[in-house]
């Protein structure tokens, strides 16, 4: 399947114009607001037209969540970002095509307001961040496609069997009635060892088959 990247909701600023970005969110909301509304305009015409060349899904990269929580209050989330990402998805699924919506960090703050805008899959349910994809199944499961949470720090930096058993527990948890699609949380870093990344594809191969059954 071909995929291409379209995602203009806002996403957490870098540190130059943080401090600038939030004071502009208090102080002129209304402006913010025309100018993301804007901004997903524009760019679900862009995506309009990747799908319209072939993309079968779009991805949509916009970082949310640090390690302990969104950038944003779920509050704050909800006038800022949701409206925007809702009305993306629903442009981008209109017109054809799957939707995935990436954002590392704890999002569970804010697991309800991403459901709430009906991306076709999730990713990235960082484990790096405690999200617990087990947890997310339960929570949202019946609802959106779960991508991710095989562990890609200890693929860098772990031993085999932690590697192992990170891949294990996402298909054991996340994968029993389907809805699920093997990954890991984020991308494979430069200099990862190989044989790493073929562990995991091993570990899929092994316990992935339906129906699914996972030894401990």
């Amino acid at each position: 399947m071909l995929a291409a990247f379209a995602d203009a909701t806002m996403n957490i600023p870098n540190g130059e114009n943080m401090l600038e970005l939030t004071y502009w969110l208090y102080e002129h909301p209304d402006e913010a607001k025309e100018k993301f509304r804007k901004k997903v305009v524009d760019n679900a015409e862009t995506g309009k037209k990747f799908i319209e060349m072939g993309a079968e899904i779009i991805i949509m990269v916009s970082d949310y969540c640090f390690n302990n929580g969104p950038f944003l209050s779920p509050a704050m989330f909800r006038e800022f970002v949701t409206p925007y990402l809702a009305y993306e998805i629903e442009q981008f699924k209109n017109a054809g095509a799957y939707t995935v919506k990436h954002t590392d960090g704890n999002i569970m703050p804010i697991l309800d307001q991403l459901v709430e805008c009906k991306p076709s899959a999730l990713h990235s349910i960082d484990p790096m961040a405690g999200v617990d994809i087990a947890e997310v199944k339960k929570l949202v499961g019946d609802k959106v496609c779960l991508v991710g949470n095989v562990n890609c720090a200890l693929m860098q930096t772990g031993t085999k069997e932690e590697i192992v058993q990170s891949a294990k527990y996402c298909i054991k948890h996340a994968a029993p009635g389907g809805g699920y699609v093997f990954s890991t949380s984020n991308v494979v870093f430069k200099g990862m060892p190989l044989e790493n990344y073929q562990l995991i594809l091993e570990t899929r191969k092994k316990y992935g088959k339906y129906p699914i059954c996972v030894p401990d």
